[in-house]
């Protein structure tokens, strides 16, 4: 049996998870710069050790709420082809060593929409979704948008 890394966190007190090889870092939030004219689940873009990075509001994207930035708001850096993004999330709880049969593959929760949930972690009484982040620029429908924004405002501050 093979055994996975798994970070779960939280976004509105539902817990999600994201295996940790396709995590990054985890970054306490600084300052966010708002985008005008991006998709509405992008919060903004954030300066992460010299990088402009999009960031994604898992609360907008998840469940169309907004939330402001708390104490406990982190960014999940995620390692995404070719481009890294972060999450906004309410609070990262813990990393977890899962058994390949605690990770259950489930396709009716997935729609267009949210194709990056792909399936759900069963951790004693707990069901948690697990997003693979591959799947996560495409099923937002904005890879190329986040590249054009990115690239504007980089080009706009050397100007």
């Amino acid at each position: 049996m093979e055994t996975k890394n798994i970070i779960v966190f939280l976004v509105k007190e539902k817990e999600f998870a994201l295996p940790l090889e396709k995590v990054q870092s985890i970054e306490k939030v600084e300052e966010i710069s708002s985008v005008e004219n991006g998709p509405d689940y992008l919060q903004g873009m954030a300066d992460i050790r010299g990088d402009l990075i999009p960031v994604i509001d898992g609360r907008k994207l998840f469940f169309d709420e907004t939330e402001g930035i708390a104490e406990n708001s982190r960014l999940i850096l995620l390692n995404t082809e070719p481009h890294s993004v972060a999450i906004l999330v309410s609070a990262v709880k813990e990393i977890v060593s899962i058994q390949d049969t605690q990770l259950k593959k489930v396709s009716f929760i997935q729609n267009k929409r949210n194709k990056y949930f792909t399936g759900v972690v069963h951790i004693d009484e707990r069901l948690i979704l697990f997003i693979d982040p591959e799947y996560f620029l495409d099923a937002i429908d904005s890879e190329k948008q986040l590249i054009q924004i990115k690239e504007d405002l980089i080009q706009a501050a050397e100007n």
